[in-house]
């Protein structure tokens, strides 16, 4: 798991799938504090998965984030003194749409390009 902080239902989570596992070949959770509109943290975040964990077989990619008033349509960057999204950025981007599309794109393809070296092409990767 990777987020900036962990909501209950993460720490429920945690705590019912311990790491390392209790007991050999059972499931364990890990959770990386992780800016997911930071593509250096991204790529950090891979390679803690796979210093864990070894291989990866599995990315579910479910980015899940509130559009709030500091990061939406309805408060455009320079205008609305809610925004907290840059109206000058050298790329500009809302921050939900880094988060929620932008992050799953970019884990995608490091999961991709990871699956097809040739030492992983016998691990059946999937993408959720």
């Amino acid at each position: 798991m990777a987020d900036l902080r962990l909501r209950p239902e993460a720490e429920d989570t945690l705590k019912k799938y311990l790491h390392p596992p209790t007991k050999p070949g059972t499931a364990s959770a890990i959770f990386h504090q992780t800016d997911l509109t930071d593509w250096s943290q991204i790529n950090k975040l891979w390679d803690i998965a796979l210093k864990t964990y070894v291989r990866v077989n599995l990315l579910i990619n479910g980015a899940e984030f509130y559009d709030p008033p500091s990061s939406d349509f309805w408060n455009p960057p320079g205008i609305s003194p809610l925004s907290r999204d840059q109206a000058d950025a050298k790329i500009g981007m809302y921050q939900a749409y880094a988060i929620n599309t932008i992050a799953p794109v970019r884990l995608a393809q490091i999961a991709i390009e990871y699956w097809l070296r040739p030492e992983n092409r016998h691990l059946a990767g999937n993408i959720l």
